[in-house]
């Protein structure tokens, strides 16, 4: 056939885009126990009618909407049923699957992979992001790096860091002029490492208290690095249609940022590789906490997401209020808000009320006069009475609110009713179907709900008996720890703020310096808690459990194959698939087994665990297992700087280990010819990992090798006067 006609069979390529409708946490909680997150109203519409509106506008095709197959489900689907009727969009198609087994991200894309839909590069995005972007932009960003890189998995799209703004809510800027900027507008934050096209080399998600990791090897491979701290993640990637089938071959990633981190990591194994795109033009962000609600609502209403405007609707495409965009009021022709005849423009103006800036008021609202609003939103039927102080408040539908009632940094979900003096401090959210009052304070980040909701709870998640506020409202339980300390965790593990308690979610809090604390006793035990000099106990976090497990599973590994005799290489395959299976770091993989390989024959021998009041082993039994298990250092110390800076780094976590320092460092420079001569020598200079040569650590490990030293130095100048000698 000729190209002509072979050319009329080829496959247009569709644009695709894939949302993942679940949140997979509990931060919306009480009100997602009614109605799923993705429909959750923000500025009277729902979130996923923005995120259709916006890709229909980017020229997106065919929309996939992925959730869990719960009564919520149908809720979604009737919703995406009745905004096609309304839109009549032609040019895009939206389907909706519903699967029982989805837990996670990565479950859906194991689905989505089994179920053959992907057809080419698509945007993978969660239910709770919005933006206004050129996708279409993005997608050729993608393809532009796998024309450099053919092994491209995926692009991440974050923001760049945003400037403080003047104004009582800050919004993101493209621009970044003033030295002093700070970072707040969404709660989730990653910080990397990229060479200059933008491969992603360390990739950090934010947690409290902790620091950017910078893997020493990546100086030296690499002659230039660009380092970003706490970029905003709107959770947007440009996806290879290659992802689904990484995540059906790794069963145990759960989410993205657990692919990216096994996808990142330098393997022989791994043939992949991630890019990011620093966004410059347009905004998009992620709705993970109650603050970004509240940010990104303001946003809206002062337009900053234009063409996301509040006047227009995203359901019916329609407008559906007026603006007065002097002070950001939006009303209708039915709200009774002190506007005189909607006819007279130029009469538009405020009469005796006191109503503030950037308010939102639905269908037949109704203002008395003497109330005080300012940065709210309200849904349709609502009511404020007499000297009633609103500030920030987010309102549902048919919400009553008596006279003398002050509300700040709040939500409240549909028929709630404020009986007067009501007051409810920052923080509080308030389920449907609530009253409170009169003359009753709700404390600050107080959840309530119905008693059906709560009835609803699983027996793990509620308590015996539900704490009564009112006749038909009860506390919604919350971890006790933190409400106390003002942070949450989600999927990820990522720390995000509880609002109402903390507003500088972005800064790392570090954690309690205890001088006298002993960073291992209870940890090399193998227990779950660290015990203090002072004798009480602290638990370990999240991070020191997973990677005391990945260390003893890498022990087990390197014990079994000695005692069965089974061939050294495979014990690599085996640490390969724990450091994917708990995302451990490169250079704490690279300590951990460079000391298991030392002690592995010593624990085989005793069947007992090396523990801080162990004896380090003799010197022929270390030889054992590098000798054994050269092969496997080589795998996981590729160059001689992975080397030395792991044997100081264990020293100098062990001063047990400087005894045969001298015999370890003969033994792979001399022997097995793992280190370089000039290059030992060099790194020794140099003073070390750190560079500087009077670091307590590394003056003890030069100190006790210096005999060894002085005879490489003499050899070498032995052999290049030899060298002179035969010229």
């Amino acid at each position: 056939m000729s190209p002509t006609h072979s050319s009329v069979f080829e496959r247009k390529e569709i644009l695709q885009a894939v949302i993942i409708a679940e949140s997979f946490d509990n931060q919306f909680d009480p009100v997602t126990r009614e109605i799923p997150k993705v429909l959750l109203p923000l500025v009277n519409t729902p979130l996923l009618c923005y995120n259709l509106v916006w890709l229909h506008r980017c020229g997106i095709e065919d929309v996939v909407i992925y959730c869990r197959a719960t009564p919520h489900s149908a809720l979604i689907k009737k919703h995406v049923s009745l905004l096609l009727e309304r839109r009549q969009w032609s040019s895009m198609t939206v389907r909706v699957f519903a699967t029982d087994d989805i837990r996670s991200t990565g479950d859906a894309l194991r689905d989505l992979y089994a179920k053959r839909i992907i057809v080419n590069d698509f945007i993978l995005m969660r239910g709770d992001t919005i933006g206004n972007l050129d996708l279409e932009r993005m997608l050729a960003i993608h393809k532009s790096n796998k024309q450099h890189d053919p092994k491209v998995a995926l692009t991440c799209l974050f923001m760049p860091v945003e400037l403080s703004n003047e104004d009582d809510v800050q919004l993101p800027q493209a621009s970044q002029n003033s030295k002093d900027s700070k970072q707040n507008y969404s709660s989730l934050r990653v910080s990397t490492i990229t060479d200059m096209r933008g491969k992603i080399l360390t990739y950090e998600r934010h947690r409290r208290g902790s620091d950017l990791m910078f893997p020493t090897y990546l100086a030296y491979s690499h002659p230039k690095l660009v380092i970003t701290a706490q970029m905003p993640d709107p959770s947007i990637s440009i996806c290879g249609c290659d992802l689904p089938g990484l995540f059906a071959d790794s069963f145990d990633c759960n989410s993205l940022h657990s692919m990216i981190r096994s996808l990142i990591q330098p393997d022989d194994l791994n043939e992949c590789s991630v890019y990011q795109y620093v966004v410059r033009h347009g905004y998009a962000t992620t709705v993970a906490t109650w603050r970004d609600y509240e940010r990104v609502s303001m946003g809206i209403i002062q337009r900053k997401w234009y063409p996301l405007v509040p006047e227009v609707s995203m359901t019916t495409g329609r407008h559906r209020y007026l603006h007065d965009s002097f002070v950001n009021h939006y009303f209708t022709a039915s709200s009774n808000v002190g506007y005189p005849t909607i006819q007279d423009r130029t009469m538009m103006r405020l009469q005796q009320f006191r109503i503030g800036v950037k308010v939102v008021c639905g269908e037949a609202m109704q203002v008395s006069t003497n109330c005080r609003l300012r940065s709210c939103c309200f849904g349709n039927h609502c009511t404020v009475e007499d000297n009633a102080q609103l500030d920030t408040v987010f309102v549902g539908d048919n919400c009553t609110i008596k006279s003398g009632c002050e509300l700040r940094h709040c939500y409240l979900g549909n028929n709630v009713t404020l009986l007067p003096n009501t007051i409810i401090e920052p923080g509080c959210v308030v389920a449907s179907g609530v009253t409170l009052g009169p003359d009753q304070t709700i404390k600050r980040a107080t959840l309530l709900a119905t008693k059906q909701i709560w009835q609803k709870l699983d027996e793990v998640e509620k308590p015996e008996k539900p704490v009564s506020v009112s006749a038909n409202a009860v506390l919604f339980p919350r971890d006790s720890q933190e409400a106390e300390e003002g942070f949450t965790t989600n999927e990820d593990g990522q720390t995000l703020p509880i609002w109402g308690i903390k507003e500088d979610d972005f800064i790392f809090v570090p954690e309690e310096d205890d001088s006298n604390s002993s960073s291992s006793g209870g940890a090399e035990d193998g227990g779950a808690d660290v015990i203090d000099a002072a004798g009480q106990q602290n638990e370990m976090d999240e991070d020191e459990r997973i990677e005391l497990q990945f260390k003893h599973e890498v022990m087990e590994s390197l014990v079994l194959s000695i005692k069965d005799t089974t061939n050294a290489s495979n014990v690599a395959i085996e640490i390969n698939a724990s450091r994917y299976a708990y995302n451990i770091k490169l250079e704490h993989m690279q300590l951990i087994v460079l000391k298991g390989v030392l002690l592995c024959y010593e624990e085989a021998k005793t069947g007992e665990e090396y523990t801080e009041s162990s004896e380090w082993p003799a010197w022929p039994t270390l030889k054992q297992g590098i000798h054994r298990y050269k092969d496997v250092l080589q795998k996981y110390l590729k160059t001689n700087v992975d080397f030395l800076n792991t044997f100081e780094r264990m020293a100098s976590e062990d001063e047990r280990v400087l005894a045969t320092a001298t015999k370890v460092l003969y033994e792979l420079n001399q022997e097995l010819e793992l280190l370089d001569d000039g290059f030992l020598l060099h790194w020794f200079r140099q003073g070390g990992a750190s560079k500087d040569t009077d670091n307590p650590s590394f003056v003890k490990l030069k100190q006790t090798v210096s005999e060894f030293l002085t005879w490489l130095e003499n050899a070498e100048e032995e052999s290049s006067e030899e060298d002179e000698d035969e010229d």
